[in-house]
């Protein structure tokens, strides 16, 4: 998986990342959610033509316009919604659960007054 923007710019001025998905259940997900999802993008895509330009993709009337970064967020915001409390060696710890296909677990913002430095340790707020 990786940018479908393969132009000189992309390789001399940034790094660009290419990865497989090995992942049945991933592979899935990419070919049937992630991909028609950017393909179905009227809001913000561009065509490549025929002549090399790219033209903006317009709606066709009366259809509203899909934007697929909004699509993945609403996405991600839905399944982040489910909070479960785990054991921390006698305290508990927030975590939000992402019902995803790999089942991961995101941390949550924590209300407590303690914020973790950047050496991993907590410090207390005052």
């Amino acid at each position: 998986l990786g940018s479908a923007d393969w132009m000189p710019r992309n390789f001399f001025r940034r790094v660009e990342v290419m990865f497989p998905v090995l992942a049945e259940p991933l592979k899935e997900r990419v070919l049937t959610s992630i991909v028609p999802t950017y393909i179905a993008d009227t809001a913000r895509a561009r065509r490549l033509r025929t002549d090399g330009a790219y033209t903006f993709d317009t709606p066709a009337k009366k259809q509203t316009p899909q934007r697929s970064q909004i699509l993945f967020m609403e996405e991600a915001s839905a399944m982040s919604e489910t909070i479960t409390q785990l054991p921390n060696h006698g305290s508990s710890v927030e975590k939000k659960q992402s019902s995803s296909l790999m089942g991961s677990r995101v941390p949550a913002r924590s209300n407590s007054s303690h914020r973790q430095n950047r050496s991993g340790s907590r410090k207390s707020r005052t």
